[in-house]
């Protein structure tokens, strides 16, 4: 007789691993399906700043408190648990850390380059026109502007003058 395991939660497999600073930087699919860009492993950024291990607890321990604290979740992976976030979550954090701690652009650079690594990976049946779409849908949902863009004539744009 087997073991019943319909309460086993479903492990998720990373999409995609980067190097990043020399360190590997797990990706994930949006937990909720969405077209979203892919959500990293956020111990593994943070480890990828090579700011050491009681920067690293200071940081994890500090975004499991803040106000950002619901866009994130615990994903079942082999070995037990890690903490997902979302790109905006990546920007947050690698701009805290250059503020903080100097660390200059090449850790932004290289997620950038990882991202984008992960977004191939992550649909390897798109062609390069189809990625390219799917990469300005991931935009729109990021900036949180799902609905057309669209000019008010109420608004002003930056490119009518300053009034001042």
């Amino acid at each position: 007789m087997s073991a019943d395991n319909t309460n086993a939660p479903t492990l998720a497999k990373p999409i995609h691993v980067h190097q990043v600073n020399d360190r590997p930087v797990r990706f994930f699919l949006a937990p909720n399906g969405s077209e979203a860009f892919p959500w990293f492993a956020f111990k593994d950024l943070v480890g990828a700043a090579a700011l050491g291990r009681d920067v690293e607890e200071r940081f994890s321990s500090h975004a499991m408190t803040s106000p950002f604290r619901d866009d994130m979740r615990m994903q079942p992976v082999a070995g037990g648990q890690t903490l997902i976030a979302p790109l905006h979550m990546a920007q947050g954090l690698i701009g805290a850390m250059e503020e903080i701690f100097s660390i200059g652009p090449a850790l932004d650079r290289e997620f950038i380059n990882a991202l984008q690594a992960a977004v191939e990976a992550g649909y390897p049946e798109l062609s390069d026109v189809e990625r390219f779409q799917l990469i300005l849908r991931m935009g729109r949902h990021h900036l949180g502007a799902d609905d057309p863009v669209r000019r008010s004539p109420d608004l002003g744009h930056a490119d009518e003058g300053d009034a001042a």
